[in-house]
């Protein structure tokens, strides 16, 4: 089977999970859908995605459930039902472990969003690097604001590990990054200059990266379009930065820019 293919086959899926996001899915109805079994079709979405099927229906539903938090006056206990919580207990626990905050600070948020704390990280700082340089698709605009993060999987939630925030695609430098197995994640979003965000999220992503004490590892990355079977970015990330931010970078996050 073609890499084409098995990316089209992911990809019912994945509109399945968009599209009944209240249901409690099963992996078996995944599977069906994709038309594979479900060893092959955990294998596969795997090696798509960079995720597990469930980490991605989770992921969808974090963000959907911040789409409604922005856009609507329904309660956390009726956004919880519409992605798939029976219990809202469990659905805050969640939200608040994948997007930073919780669902009820969230929707307070609004436009100061950019001020929210994220605890700091339990990993000591090694002394070693991450540094590289960001470029832009040769065919978009990409206005910013740029979030470079480094999670455990191939998905922008919980803590991050380090991060950096650009005003536009540059070279990025991470420092005191913890020892580990890391992904570098990168999401913006493209629009024409002088006009407002058109919503086109763009991406990059490298890893895993074996960070070692004392050690500089360089990664270059190019923006492209984000495409369906991309993961989407569940941690609450900035509102766009003002003037002057040029490469604010950390990696010890007690305030990151959330």
């Amino acid at each position: 089977m073609s890499g084409r293919s098995i990316e089209y086959l992911v990809g019912l899926s994945i509109a399945q999970m968009r599209k009944q996001l209240h249901r409690q899915l099963t992996l078996e109805d995944l599977a069906r859908t994709a038309m594979l079994s479900r060893y092959h079709f955990c294998r596969t979405f795997r090696r798509v995605t960079g995720i597990s099927p469930t980490q991605f229906l989770s992921a969808l539903r974090m963000e959907e459930a911040k789409n409604l938090l922005e856009t609507t006056c329904l309660s956390v206990t009726e956004i919880s039902i519409q992605v798939g919580y029976s219990s809202m207990s469990t659905f805050c626990t969640r939200f608040a472990a994948s997007v930073g905050v919780s669902p009820t600070m969230y929707r307070r948020a609004g436009d100061a969003i950019s001020e929210l704390h994220l605890r700091p990280s339990p990993l000591p700082p090694s002394g070693a690097t991450v540094q590289g340089r960001l470029l832009s698709p040769a065919d978009e605009q990409v206005t910013g604001p740029v979030f470079i993060g480094l999670f455990p999987e191939r998905i922008a939630q919980g803590r991050p590990a380090g991060y950096a925030m650009l005003d536009q695609p540059d070279r990025f430098e991470l420092t005191q990054v913890p020892c580990g197995r890391w992904h570098l994640l990168v999401h913006t979003k493209a629009g024409e200059e002088g006009l407002p965000m058109d919503g086109h999220r763009m991406i990059a992503f490298a890893g895993p990266i074996i960070v070692r004490p004392a050690t500089a590892a360089t990664v270059d990355l190019r923006l492209r379009p984000a495409i369906p079977t991309d993961p989407p970015a569940v941690l609450a990330l900035p509102r766009p930065l003002g003037a002057g931010n040029r490469a604010a970078a950390t990696t010890r996050p007690d305030h990151v820019s959330v």
